[in-house]
């Protein structure tokens, strides 16, 4: 009977050691998850930002009018904006002064250069070789330029021009446009109308008014 209980245990302890270990398979998916890269979804710190269609290096803009030939004209003002044909012009700044101008729309090139004097001078290059020499015009004519007066236009407009250059229609400040330094317009945004003064040699002064629907005439000047 002893023999039948040794035996019996022997086999018991037997079976029990050689049984797999139970296999934990709960804990595999986690580790799995730890040990997966992350994904990168943050942009690459090196990319580059996109470049403006226009602007650049303006601070050493100084104010000038332009005339190119094939009808380029560049306006620019102190320290910037630089406009070719009335648009926003993209602006290369020259380390010893000056800068370069160009229109994308047009790929004009407009370079205007700063002489040791002070005086700028410029130069343009277009598309299929075109180049040449341009002119440089008044520089935006100071609005200190345009002289006290006082004209009435019919429709009841009434035009006042202070010296130093503020524009007046019926007592509201309106927009000055100088074209020249003996031609100005003065819009009046309300009505929309345009005042035209022009100025001759002796200083004289003729003015003029266009309005809404084909309206003009001749103003008088008081």
């Amino acid at each position: 009977m002893k023999q039948s209980l040794l035996a019996l245990a022997v086999c018991l302890a037997l079976a029990a050691c050689s049984k797999p270990a139970p296999t934990d398979t709960a804990a595999a998916p986690a580790d799995a998850a730890a040990t997966a890269p992350a994904a990168d979804t943050a942009a690459p710190a090196d990319a580059a930002p996109a470049s403006p269609a226009t602007g650049g290096d303006q601070a050493g803009v100084k104010m000038i009018r332009l005339s190119c030939p094939g009808g380029v004209a560049l306006q620019a003002a102190d320290g910037g904006p630089v406009l070719i044909n009335g648009e926003p012009a993209a602006v290369k700044a020259y380390p010893q002064g000056g800068y370069d101008a160009t229109d994308a729309a047009s790929g004009t090139t407009v370079s205007v250069l700063l002489n040791p004097d002070g005086s700028q001078s410029a130069s343009y290059t277009g598309k299929g070789g075109a180049n040449g020499v341009c002119t440089v015009e008044d520089a935006a004519p100071a609005a200190g330029k345009v002289a006290l007066l006082n004209a009435t236009c019919p429709g009841g407009l009434e035009l006042h021009a202070a010296d130093g250059g503020q524009v007046f229609v019926n007592g509201k400040e309106a927009k000055l446009d100088i074209k020249n330094p003996r031609y100005y317009e003065v819009t009046d945004a309300a009505s929309g109308t345009v005042i035209a003064v022009a100025t001759d040699a002796q200083g004289q002064a003729t003015v003029s008014y266009t309005g809404k629907g084909g309206a003009n005439g001749i103003c008088t000047v008081k």
